[in-house]
């Protein structure tokens, strides 16, 4: 959170009871810029994101939050619906998740 707070600062984290925690979620946010936004919530192990909105938004955002997890943990990263479920690499830019988005 301390990252988020700082790397996204327009961030907003959403409480728990607005985001219907359970077991797999822990933190939620929503993040808007330049007319796009994103809202989007964290597994509890922090192997996952699931983020909806602005396609370019989630894939910036994907690429940034791989870059804060260790190389040997894999990153899941899907959309609340589950219309896409991609392993997001270490070393991954905003382009390659893009992509990925667009191939899934």
């Amino acid at each position: 959170m301390t990252r988020l707070s700082t790397d996204w600062p327009g961030a907003t984290l959403v409480p728990a009871a607005e985001m219907g925690v359970t077991r797999q979620r822990d933190v939620g946010w929503t993040y808007a810029e330049d007319g796009a936004d994103i809202e989007g919530w964290s597994a509890t192990d922090g192997s996952g994101i699931s983020l909806e909105g602005d396609d370019d938004l989630t894939a910036r955002f994907a690429a940034w939050y791989r870059s804060l997890v260790p190389d040997g943990i894999t990153v899941r990263f899907s959309d609340e619906m589950y219309s896409f479920d991609v392993e997001v690499p270490a070393g991954a830019s905003p382009g390659e998740v893009a992509e990925l988005l667009r191939t899934s």
